[in-house]
């Protein structure tokens, strides 16, 4: 994410000579936002940079971080290792020794844990960064609702699924 964010600030101002770089210690708090290093979302500066000059902490926002941090915690630490502990990694250890039944269970099991965990660190993202004044976007939404492959993309990472059109493919 650090390279995601780091090579859209370069390309941006390639693509556009005449934007105005952003000063050194903006440019490093955008590549290095604690919040959204290790999972996204992938931020882009032209939408980020701004809210550091203009960043102010919202105490209407506030119960709203602290909910989505809390619902982030509890699926990432509660639900998701959970489901990894006592399901996924018993099944798949030893997947000879467990029924086809059971086999299907870890499977889907997995498909859970992947999913806890991302919603988890996308809830905690957007909470700490509403917490800390910053609007990060909405990186997941929902996307074992989506009804076919391509709408299951641009739910499931969707800062990765813009970036990689805007950056990789355009």
């Amino acid at each position: 994410f650090f390279t995601f964010q780091g090579l859209s600030l370069a390309i941006d101002h390639y693509r556009d000579p005449t934007l105005e770089p952003p000063d050194f210690l903006s440019a490093l708090i955008f590549v290095t936002f604690f919040p959204t290093v290790l999972s996204g979302p992938i931020q882009r500066a032209d939408k980020f940079i701004p809210q550091l000059s203009s960043q102010k902490y919202d105490p209407e926002n506030f119960n709203l971080a602290v909910v989505l941090i809390l619902a982030g915690l509890f699926k990432k630490i509660t639900l998701s290792s959970y489901v990894s502990e006592h399901i996924v990694r018993q099944v798949f250890q030893v997947p000879e020794s467990f029924s086809a039944l059971a086999v299907w269970g870890g499977i889907y099991g997995y498909s859970a844990q992947i999913y806890l965990d991302f919603s988890g660190y996308s809830d905690l993202a957007l909470g700490i960064g509403l917490l800390l004044g910053y609007n990060v976007g909405v990186n997941f939404n929902s996307p074992y609702l989506a009804t076919n492959i391509r709408e299951f993309w641009h739910r499931w990472h969707i800062s990765l699924s813009t970036w990689l059109r805007d950056y990789l493919y355009i």
